[in-house]
């Protein structure tokens, strides 16, 4: 698949924006995500502008973005995979894997040992990762912590 995404897709470093974030909106709307899924996914813009490790690679058919995915390579040994989008308008087969090997590629040029793939949120990334060799190794819980300030009424009723 990387060799036939290849043929139609040129990889480059990008910059989160408008086209990243339609991207994103639209993968929102097709997915069933929780509300704190959705939150994450809704903010990778300000996470890329935000951290000096996050690195955009962005694949691209002519002008048209047809797929992104944002690694982080701020830690000494691995890369860390964070996200994956693509387009379903524009539908090119083996963009992701072009993508992920590009990761892979990225990794060995910064002298990284290992890519951590992260959860495997729902059945299909799992696949995706299963693909490449990624296995679950660690049992993992999720925890969700608000900023939000509560009245003291409303915090009474919840005890």
């Amino acid at each position: 698949m990387v060799r036939r995404a290849s043929r139609d897709l040129r990889v480059t470093r990008g910059k989160f924006g408008k086209e990243h974030r339609n991207l994103v909106k639209k993968f929102l709307v097709r997915h069933e995500l929780t509300s704190e899924q959705k939150y994450i996914f809704g903010r990778i813009g300000q996470y890329t502008k935000c951290s000096a490790s996050a690195c955009l690679l962005e694949a691209r058919k002519e002008d048209a973005l047809v797929a992104f995915i944002v690694v982080d390579v701020g830690s000494a040994n691995y890369v860390f995979y964070l996200f994956c989008i693509r387009s379903a308008d524009e539908m090119v087969p083996g963009a992701t894997d072009l993508l992920f090997h590009e990761m892979i590629r990225l990794a060995e040029s910064k002298g990284k040992s290992a890519i951590n793939l992260g959860l495997g949120i729902n059945p299909g990334n799992r696949r995706f990762k299963e693909k490449w060799g990624g296995s679950p190794f660690l049992q993992h819980n999720a925890a969700l912590i608000s900023s939000r300030s509560f009245e003291m009424g409303t915090l009474m009723k919840k005890l």
